[in-house]
């Protein structure tokens, strides 16, 4: 018994199939070893990959059916400080891509209520002025030649890149 536990151990310590160890302990002699089959098992599959595509960029591109483009622009995120109602700060407006094209005043982005025609006695590319804080939803730009009202602008300004 103890000659057939030193073998199994030597078997063990071998790394040899416990087949050819229980032959061998039956007969007392340990012979040829039985060869040790293995069988590779295969790869996990990955389910993501490891590095995945990058997201492509946003663009722009116009929609000539009428209807609103699918694919945004750049979205803008308002910088200005915030004013009272009632408030009147200087203000520059930069018009050359139009009148609402990025007017940043109490926190948000500001829409023409006429963006078009482009007012008269507008300077070519900024004008300098006051913008006045109307209400909540409504501020007027004034300058030497007229005035231009605004609604606060819904949502976020997305631009179609740079204008022409």
């Amino acid at each position: 018994m103890w000659r057939g536990m030193q073998v199994l151990a030597v078997c063990v310590i071998l790394g040899l199939a416990p087949a050819g160890c229980g032959q061998a302990i039956g007969r007392g002699v340990v012979g040829p070893p039985t060869p040790v089959r293995t069988v590779a098992a295969p790869l996990p599959v990955p389910t993501q990959p490891r590095h995945p595509a990058p997201s492509p960029l946003p663009t722009w591109t116009p929609d000539l059916s009428g209807g609103p483009s699918p694919t945004p622009g750049i979205v803008l995120v308002p910088h200005s400080p915030h004013v009272d109602v009632g408030q009147t700060v200087p203000f520059t407006l930069y018009h050359h891509c139009g009148i609402d094209f990025e007017v940043d005043f109490d926190g948000s982005f500001w829409d023409a209520v006429h963006p078009e025609p482009r007012p008269a006695g507008l300077d070519d590319l900024s004008q300098d002025g006051t913008m006045t804080l109307l209400d909540p939803d409504h501020a007027r730009f004034t300058w030497a030649g007229g005035t231009i009202d605004y609604t606060r602008h819904v949502g976020p300004k997305v631009v179609p890149g740079l204008c022409a």
